[in-house]
């Protein structure tokens, strides 16, 4: 026997089939959503695959065609050169300094600035001494 039902008993029955139903369209919606992101992630991979191929296969060619160009040489090992540096300790000919050249302390450097090698602004050379140590303190 069916049963008799009320409209409100309708309206919440209709209710609920339109709810089940919204919920299955909705989980359809975003099972095709998902599909198309594996998809569009596998193409993707695929695209990058192909990109890489292609490249490795470029630089293949170009490795082959500079090896072309280059001449053979044998494998055999170079004889290696030895060279030899001369040092002049002369006036005329420019050259890195040597040690016994420096100056060591300041008295040295005031030394040489009233024989006249040079002048040497003492203020700034102060500030700078102080300017390290503070730095060196840090």
């Amino acid at each position: 026997m069916t049963k008799i039902r009320t409209s409100t008993q309708l309206k919440q029955l209709f209710n609920e089939t339109r709810a089940r139903r919204e919920k299955k369209l909705q989980e359809e919606r975003q099972k095709r959503l998902q599909q198309r992101q594996e998809t569009y992630k596998q193409l993707c991979k695929r695209a990058d695959e192909l990109i890489k191929q292609a490249q490795e296969e470029e630089k293949r060619k170009k490795m082959e065609y500079l090896s072309t160009l280059i001449p053979k040489r044998s494998q055999k090992p170079l004889k290696q050169e030895i060279r030899y540096i001369t040092v002049y300790n002369s006036n005329l000919i420019e050259r890195e300094p040597n040690d016994r050249d420096l100056y060591l302390t300041r008295e040295e450097l005031m030394q040489a600035e009233d024989r006249g090698e040079g002048l040497i602004n003492w203020s700034a050379w102060q500030r700078l001494i102080e300017e390290t140590k503070q730095l060196l303190q840090q």
